[in-house]
């Protein structure tokens, strides 16, 4: 495992996250219900050398409930997020 990937904020139905890499690479987000384990969303990210702020959007349909957000690359995985949805 490697640095952590954090959700720290909501701006709208889009959630921030932050990651530090160490290199420019490709990088698979994956969003994992806790609930059924189902995978409910997949996000391709271009990471660059140093701080990146990426937006983790969920469709307007995904359930209330908690999420886990997994980041992978190519030889590098960094520590899961926990999302939480709480939406009427």
């Amino acid at each position: 495992m490697c640095d952590s990937f954090a959700v720290n904020s909501i701006i709208n139905s889009n959630k921030l996250g932050n990651l530090a890499s160490e290199a420019n690479q490709s990088l698979v987000l994956k969003a994992t219900s806790v609930a059924t384990g189902e995978i409910i969303k997949t996000q391709f990210i271009n990471a660059t050398k140093g701080s990146n702020q990426v937006a983790v959007t969920l469709d307007n349909y995904t359930d209330k409930g908690i999420y886990i957000i997994t980041l992978e690359g190519d030889g590098i995985k960094y520590n899961p997020a926990k999302l939480m949805v709480n939406k009427k």
